[in-house]
């Protein structure tokens, strides 16, 4: 017993296959291309294999390298999808090549569509002008259904993107126009609830973040004003009011990710 004790303890510890592991994946991530990919592969922990992979694939994307050829390697079919997806995103694939490219990264092709619209915002925003929204969602409906894809149930993109590009337009006006207030005639055809949320989102992307101190629904223009967040017309405070609850409880509630996106681009024009 003893005899094998000292043995273990003599080993060098690069023999132990977790630290061979940390270090071929270390290594990899200094590297390049097939060079790291092959260092990858001289990892024995499946999970970390596939991770080591993909970053490589996406270090390669960002040098706006088309690296999808290199998931191959990934250890499962899983990894080799969250790697082609990555990649994809990172290229910011749109238009008929999204459509392509995302039909091979299997269950993560309603995510890969999702993204490839929602990056298509501002050909979209030209394309289907104020009072065209229910063609905007009819287009982005069909499209999804001749690729054979979900919606994200939890967030509709032909409703979230329709929201968006509202929201992003009456940023753009409101900037020009501080006192301008936000009515139901800016959501053209879209429906009420795509309306609430389209003041939402220009609530957050005009404040980033800034709400009343005291921030509770229903609320008062008055607050809103006190923070330099634009109001609305009487006949949209119901709607309003919908949005200022989804606000505040985000604000106390559980965190979710900024519609900052549009913003910027809001703010040069």
């Amino acid at each position: 017993m003893w005899i094998w004790l000292v043995i273990a303890c003599n080993l060098e510890p690069e023999q132990h296959p977790k630290l061979l592991d940390r270090q071929h994946y270390e290594l990899a991530m200094s590297q390049q291309g097939r060079q790291a990919i092959s260092s990858c592969k001289e990892i024995l922990e499946e999970d970390l294999k596939g991770e080591c992979i993909l970053f490589a694939a996406k270090n390669m994307a960002h040098r706006r390298q088309d690296s999808r050829a290199l998931c191959d390697s990934a250890p499962t079919s899983a990894w080799q999808d969250a790697c082609r997806f990555d990649v994809i995103d990172v290229l910011g694939m749109t238009g008929d090549q999204a459509d392509k490219a995302c039909s091979f990264v299997g269950d993560f092709q309603s995510r890969c569509m999702y993204h490839a619209i929602l990056r298509e915002e501002d050909i979209l925003a030209k394309k289907f002008p104020e009072g065209k929204e229910q063609e905007l969602m009819k287009a982005i409906l069909n499209r999804m259904e001749k690729l054979g894809v979900d919606e994200v149930e939890e967030e509709p993109l032909y409703a979230i993107l329709t929201a968006r590009i509202i929201a992003r337009r009456f940023e753009a006006a409101w900037r020009k126009n501080k006192s301008l207030l936000f009515s139901k005639d800016e959501c053209g055809q879209a429906s009420p609830k795509v309306c609430s949320n389209a003041y939402r989102i220009a609530i957050k992307q005009i404040g980033k973040g800034r709400k009343p101190s005291n921030c509770s629904a229903p609320i008062s223009q008055k607050a809103v004003l006190s923070t330099g967040l634009p109001v609305w017309e009487a006949e949209f405070n119901a709607l309003a009011q919908q949005a200022w609850k989804s606000i505040c409880h985000i604000n106390h509630g559980p965190k979710k990710p900024p519609d900052h996106s549009s913003s910027q681009r809001a703010n040069q024009r």
